[in-house]
């Protein structure tokens, strides 16, 4: 082949020339045709004809060559194309058909082979690549071939390929196409950069074209009709059709779907053979009230001028409305619509049965998925095997056909209304609801609980002097006796539960279990002798005896004040021995408890109280204080736990309850008022879309059904010793706690010394010998990191880990699994208004999947996936997620309103009820569960549930803010505001406003000031258009100092800041207690300094944090953040704007975190 001229590249071949460079690989651009031919063929006038086409043609001649970083065309004057002759078996065809179309060119970008099957059957290969060839094209080459075989002289060519090339370039250059160019900017203004469809992969950074093809059920005959209607053309009706699934199956409403153009408006053209095709993004936008037939009317009109201005090349258009780039995908759109020409010739050979083959085995996809309308109306589909599993690609367009159907039935009928189901798929998914598997509980070796000399327990041996626990807790003169009944709310024994679990029957189960009579077994009746342990704190130990009398005593202190099934009181303690008595207390009166983190705003401590109205308030003496009693009723009574009845004075509304006294008041009662399964257990408040938080109501009989699946689940039994994480006010402490004492195993209670550094957490579990471990996932991945990076060993008697209130990252399970491979991982999902957990999921193995899964639903409970009209949706489309069955919740705290929109009718049983979670999912072919996303505002941040409502209200209250939104931005809460007329725009005193009317995780730990909220259409906060905060530091100090200058190159990786000076504030950039652990995790590696987080707390400026490791490496000592205690003001609190852990740890530095 020898070269004889070079003309630049059309804009279509350099775009292919650069996606090629790009992905550098295979190339993905290849147009391949695979033909059957039967008969008597003659091979040689085959490949003569074959050479006569290529010679007429430049463009089959012509090769792409880079000179000065742009490719060029260099046109052979003449090319001799090879058609090897290869004998092949019938079985071979497919596989070598395939391998032909993905194999890479070398030198000339056509290529062609024979496979001879037998003396009459053969099968013709054909590849070009896309760049000198277009669908058009083939049908040309097709039909001159058919000519050329028959030995027809062929009529000279007007034009060739080159020349449309510098037609086309001349245009631009002219400004011709300007007005053109003008209509895609305009039209395109605004459209989202990405489509997000279900994927089941994540998107990869460089896209490797990778796919397959699947055939798809054809449209039904009325969708022509329909058009015809419409006066609208079959493709258009398709471009309806293809958009109503894509927002079925997405959501999203304003959707851009490519499709190609000819490109052939001059009439020499048409006998051409080249690239002419063009791509054209087509903006449909979908309103879901409205009808498929107004959809198909609007998809007419965006076609129609779309084709006005169809000669503007892509990359034209790419360049005018300049979207933001991204190799992982398709600029400006990621699906296509295309139909093959409709003048595209056949193959026509005497003699010769000609029969095309379809390579569903090509493994190539240029977009994420493109829908295909072959010459006969069937429907091929290409997707990307990077994103989708075979399965959800499967089911996602099974989902067209029920639809279509629906549509050209009733083209009037609401979009959202149309099913995405047949009757025979829906009737499966709503009989086969899916459910998790039962494991056996593995055993817990005691040789890996051993415990250390330091963990021994007797039951019944005395404390320490130091102990706060009350002496009379150390021996037990008096028994539990066997007909007090002992709450874990009526569960059955250990063995009971594991012999016989609740079965999973959600289509039959009633909404609320039947009433269970008090005479079943029940746990620790008769603690046994010596008794174990079921608290630990520190060096304390709680035997179960002790704690079973402490309880009862407690009980009968509030019978003999009334409280009893149908009261509630309220448990305002910290994490401590006496806090898990008060809440077993109440319980064994019948009552529920309403746990009150005691650490929190006054200001909210009152209003929740006022709220919830309880019968008693429950706390201990550090905060028997009038600020926590403030918004009480005139007739509640206010009891505090005390070691001596001396130690605080009794009021008219106060009563102390002596626990060091033997025979102090409230001995165990004979009889014990019946409390049942619809009675409440306890009242958890969480975050309000109203601005003000609401209080679930979780029953007995709901709390039983989980405790009873937890102990499958994991296999907890009295060997384990189970970490006591969670907040009290917040359901994980209640995961934790109940499953724990029904197993008879020991809740280890965690100080605040163990958040101090990842290194100081592990250290701690294995000194302690926890076995179980409930996290939020953030501080899993803080733990992966010290074990990964610093060498933390992994504690030898950890055998389970179960994270849960946040979406889990697969490569960071994935990093767990090779730091910690003996410690198995688990995933629990949940919500409040279901019982905490509703899905559990074993993580043990490994997965390439975009998110992880939730598992499946625990027995007793039902999930269903559902969409805007309460209608089961197909396997791999997002629904919303609803639950029911034994776990759900009575409703809201006074609040029937919003426990009617929340807690709706069953829709497939009469009498039953589903929680609406707002939480958006996905179900596998396999039954198990994906969380995808919210399907509103609602934030997961650190494992906290925050309605941005709550925080948005309490901003607005002041004086200086006229509007607020609240959002995440990088892991922090940020509030966006609008200043009033009359306020200045001090974000510390907006941040103390704040501080002082929210607990620590709703306050935003960076504030905005804009002139204006930016809204959609709709009205709505545009979330997405909120701009990042950036800190303003322009009078910002030099840093000096070696020390200052490390420490700021590590608060700008860990806070994700340009830059920090010595005087900015860690918490004002943004920090929060996860961060700061990150912080003294690298610190300790770079600076060589043990630096737990409440160096950050005592020290957030960061010339003061270098100062103190200055001071700590001149002089030896004890470990950094020692010498001085915090006396941390409510406002400094709330200033760093985070977790009730935050208020612990202030509390562990001496200071007052109020």
């Amino acid at each position: 082949m020898s070269s004889v001229v070079a003309v630049p590249a059309s804009y279509a071949q350099e775009r292919f020339w650069f996606l090629e460079q790009l992905a550098g690989g295979p190339p993905p651009h290849t147009m391949h045709l695979a033909l059957e031919l039967t008969g008597p063929l003659d091979v040689p006038a085959f490949h003569a004809a074959l050479q006569r086409v290529v010679a007429r043609h430049e463009s089959l001649r012509t090769t792409l060559r880079p000179v000065g970083g742009r490719p060029r065309q260099v046109i052979a004057d003449e090319l001799a194309v090879a058609l090897p002759v290869i004998d092949i078996g019938p079985g071979e065809v497919e596989a070598h058909a395939a391998e032909h179309a993905r194999r890479a060119f070398d030198g000339p970008l056509v290529r062609s082979e024979m496979l001879r099957i037998a003396p009459d059957r053969h099968v013709w290969l054909l590849a070009v690549h896309h760049a000198i060839c277009d669908g058009w094209s083939v049908g040309v080459l097709l039909d001159e071939l058919s000519a050329a075989y028959r030995g027809a002289e062929l009529p000279p060519l007007q034009l060739q390929y080159a020349d449309h090339a510098l037609w086309q370039r001349a245009l631009v250059e002219r400004g011709e196409l300007d007005r053109g160019i003008a209509y895609w900017a305009q039209s395109l203004a605004g459209a989202p950069p990405l489509l997000e469809l279900p994927v089941d992969r994540r998107r990869p950074s460089v896209r490797g074209y990778q796919g397959a093809l699947l055939a798809v059920d054809p449209p039904p005959a009325a969708l022509s009709r329909l058009a015809r209607e419409l006066r609208a053309t079959p493709y258009t009706a398709m471009l309806a059709a293809f958009a109503l699934l894509l927002h079925r199956v997405s959501g999203a409403e304003d959707l851009v779907i490519g499709t190609t153009h000819a490109g052939r408006d001059r009439p020499e053209t048409e006998a051409l053979i080249g690239c002419f095709a063009n791509t054209l993004p087509l903006r449909v936008q979908v309103r879901p009230r409205e009808g498929f037939r107004d959809l198909l009317a609007r998809a007419r009109e965006t076609v129609l001028a779309a084709h006005e201005h169809a000669s503007v090349p892509f990359d034209r258009i790419v360049h005018a409305v300049n979207p933001t780039r991204t190799p992982g995908h398709n600029p400006l759109f990621q699906v296509m619509l295309d139909a093959e020409p409709l003048s595209s010739g056949r193959l026509h050979l005497d003699g010769i049965e000609i029969t095309p083959l379809t390579v569903l085995d090509r493994r190539v996809s240029l977009f994420d998925l493109s829908l295909t309308v072959t010459g006969d109306a069937h429907l091929l589909a290409e997707y990307s095997t990077e994103l989708f599993e075979t399965p959800t690609a499967t089911s996602l367009l099974a989902c067209l056909r029920p639809l279509l159907s629906a549509a050209v039935t009733h083209p009037t009928r609401p979009i959202t209304e149309l099913p995405l189901l047949d009757t025979h798929d829906r009737a499966r998914i709503l009989a086969t609801p899916p459910s998790v598997p039962r494991p056996t509980p593995e055993p817990c070796t005691t040789s890996a609980l051993q415990p250390t000399p330091d963990q021994k327990m007797s039951g019944g041996s005395p404390l320490t002097p130091e102990s706060r626990m009350p002496s009379v807790l150390r021996a037990s003169p008096e028994p539990c006796t066997p007909s007090a009944p002992w709450f874990t709310p009526e569960l059955r024994t250990r063995n009971a539960l594991r012999s016989a679990p609740q079965p999973h029957t959600p289509s039959a189960s009633p909404l609320t279990p039947e009433p269970r009579t008090s005479s079943a077994p029940r746990l620790a009746l008769e603690p046994p002798t010596p008794s174990p342990v079921a608290v630990m704190s520190g060096s304390e130990r709680l035997t179960y005896a002790e704690l079973c009398l402490a309880a009862d005593r407690l009980a009968g202190q509030l019978g003999q004040r009334g409280v009893g099934p149908g009261s509630l009181v309220a448990v305002c303690c910290d994490r401590s021995p006496e806090a898990i008595i008060a809440i077993q207390g109440v319980l064994r009166a019948g009552a529920a408890y309403l746990a009150i983190e005691p650490d929190q705003p006054a200001e909210r401590i009152a209003d929740l109280l006022g709220h919830a109205a309880p019968a008693a308030v429950l706390t201990t003496a550090r905060y028997a204080t009038a600020q926590h009693a403030t918004g009480l009723p005139p007739d509640a009574l206010v009891v505090t736990l005390a070691e001596t009845s001396h130690q605080v004075s009794s009021a008219e509304n106060a009563l102390v309850v002596a626990l060091t006294e033997t025979g102090a008041p409230g001995e165990p009662a004979q009889a014990w008022p019946e409390a049942g399964p619809d009675d409440l257990a306890y009242v958890m408040f969480t975050s309000g879309s109203t601005g003000r938080p609401k209080g679930v109501e979780v029953t007995r009989g709901g709390l039983e059904a989980y405790v009873a699946a937890d102990l499958v689940a994991y296999g907890l039994n009295s060997e384990d010793r189970v970490l006591q994480f969670g907040s009290l006010g917040f359901d994980l402490s209640a995961e934790e706690i109940f499953p724990c004492l029904a197993a008879g195993a020991a809740l280890v209670l965690r100080s605040d010394d163990m958040l101090d550094s990842p290194q100081t957490f592990l250290e701690t579990v294995a000194r302690l010998g926890v076995t179980v471990a409930h996290l939020p996932t953030s501080y899993l991945n803080l733990l992966c990191a010290a074990i990964a990076e610093d060498g933390a060993p992994v504690p030898e008697s950890l055998r389970l880990v179960v994270i849960g209130s946040e979406p889990a990252d697969p490569a960071q399970l994935a990093r767990w699994r090779q730091v910690a491979p003996s410690v198995r991982l688990a995933h629990a999902y949940g919500v409040t208004e279901a019982s905490m957990v509703s899905a559990i999921a074993h993580l043990d193995a490994s997965t390439d999947r975009a998110r992880v899964t939730i598992g499946r639903a625990i027995p007793g409970t039902e999930i269903h996936l559902l969409d805007g009209e309460l209608e089961p949706v197909p396997d791999g489309v997002p629904g919303e997620i609803h639950i029911g069955g034994l776990g759900l919740a009575r409703g809201y705290l006074r609040a029937p309103g919003a426990t009617a929109d929340r807690f709706i009718p069953h829709p497939f049983a009469t009498g039953r009820r589903l929680y609406r979670t707002g939480d958006i999912g996905r179900r596998f072919a396999d039954g198990s569960l994906e969380f995808v996303r919210r399907a509103d505002n609602q934030i997961s941040l650190r494992g906290y549930r925050i309605e941005p409502a709550e925080p948005e209200s309490v901003l607005r209250r002041h004086r200086s803010v006229r509007d607020a939104a609240v959002t995440v931005r990088a892991g922090n809460l940020v509030a966006y505001l609008v200043p009033s007329e009359e306020g200045e725009t001090s974000a510390r005193a907006i941040r103390v406003h704040a501080a002082r009317l929210l607990p620590g995780h709703l306050v935003p730990a960076a504030y905005v000031w804009l002139p204006s909220l930016p809204r959609t259409g709709s009205g709505k906060i545009d979330t997405q258009a909120l701009p990042d905060p950036v800190p303003a530091r322009a009078d910002r100090a030099e840093l000096s100092g070696e020390t200052q200058h490390a420490l700021a190159e590590i608060w700008c990786e860990v806070l994700g800041v340009a830059e920090v000076g010595p005087d900015d504030d860690f918490f004002d950039l943004g920090g929060h207690s996860l961060l700061a652990a990150q912080v003294a995790a690298r610190m300790r590696r770079r600076l060589g300094v043990s630096a737990g987080v409440r160096l950050i707390f005592q020290h957030p400026r960061l010339a003061d944090v270098a100062d103190a490791v200055d001071r700590a490496t001149a002089s030896p000592g004890p470990e950094i953040a020692t010498a001085t205690r915090l006396r941390a003001s409510r406002a400094l609190a709330a200033a760093v704007g985070d977790t009730p852990e935050l208020a612990e740890l202030l509390r562990g530095l001496g200071g007052d975190p109020r």
